[in-house]
């Protein structure tokens, strides 16, 4: 058999994770608490989805990085998770001024579809409903995602929680893994403000401050279960096991244009590795490095 190209693998994944997401969104049980309560997706630097679950105020983003057939497996793919805060949400704190100052800009003034669009989906996010005749009510003005028209201007590293890894062999099983820091933290190097704009006051911090201190890991794992549970009920995987693994993490310091890291002893770097396989099914390999 011919092995698969990558650009091959990166469509299998995409269709197949739409495919997934879709019959679990049919399932009525899909409204319980912390289960999905809109889906997005969109297209950028590559696929991507956004999620609006029903017990998180802010939107996670899902982004395919790409995907290739590796030893074992029909395909791996690699996702960045991101996650856009409500400004009311304790992490939007922790967010860098700029990516602050972008959250309550103008990419994120998105409303949700109009009622007599909303039969077709939300224009700006194709947003599925999944509960009919609602419109979209509780989101209020915003979608609280930034809208197709400027998500191409905002930074790739804005929002930036961790990265999930996802192998899956037909007929067998699937392996994750999801890596992240317990603290993703910036230090200043430098004075550092960003100016009056959007209607927003200017937002400044000193030499010394703390610019970031997002809680990198915390996000991602709450992501990468949720998306994990749903593809193991889609698949009727029985047997699921998972193993951990902490190491030192990084801080970076930042003079307001250039990064530069070092080891922090107080800073945990974290991997989490699950393996979900059918009933009977032998063990799969190990996920590269």
């Amino acid at each position: 058999m011919t092995p698969q190209a990558p650009e091959d693998a990166t469509v299998a994944v995409e269709g197949l994770l739409n495919h997934h997401w879709l019959c679990l969104l049919d399932d009525a049980s899909c409204q319980a608490p912390g289960l999905i309560k809109h889906l997005s997706l969109g297209y950028g630097r590559g696929p991507h989805w956004s999620f609006w679950f029903t017990d998180t105020p802010g939107v996670y983003r899902l982004e395919l990085r790409g995907a290739q057939p590796v030893d074992g497996y029909d395909w791996l793919a690699e996702f960045m998770v991101k996650y856009y805060p409500a400004p009311t949400e304790a992490c939007f704190n922790g967010l860098s001024i700029f990516e602050q100052a972008c959250r309550l800009g103008s990419a994120f003034r998105c409303r949700p579809a109009v009622p007599e669009t909303a039969e077709r989906g939300c224009a700006c996010h194709g947003l599925h409903h999944a509960v009919r005749g609602t419109r979209f009510a509780e989101l209020g003005e915003e979608t609280g995602a930034p809208s197709a028209r400027h998500d191409g201007q905002i930074p790739a590293e804005f929002f930036f929680a961790g990265i999930l890894l996802l192998a899956y062999r037909q007929g067998c099983g699937s392996r994750a893994r999801w890596e992240s820091q317990d603290q993703w933290r910036v230090v200043l190097t430098e004075d550092c403000a960003v100016p009056e704009a959007d209607g927003q006051p200017a937002i400044r911090r000193r030499k010394g401050d703390l610019d970031r201190d997002y809680p990198g890991f915390f996000l991602t794992d709450r992501l990468s279960r949720r998306i994990l549970d749903g593809w193991s009920r889609f698949h009727g995987y029985s047997e699921c096991t998972d193993a951990r693994r902490e190491t030192t993490g990084v801080e970076f310091f930042s003079d307001g244009q250039v990064l530069a890291s070092a080891p922090a002893a107080d800073v945990r770097r974290i991997a989490v590795e699950v393996e979900c396989r059918g009933t009977g099914m032998a063990e799969l390999p190990e996920l590269p490095d």
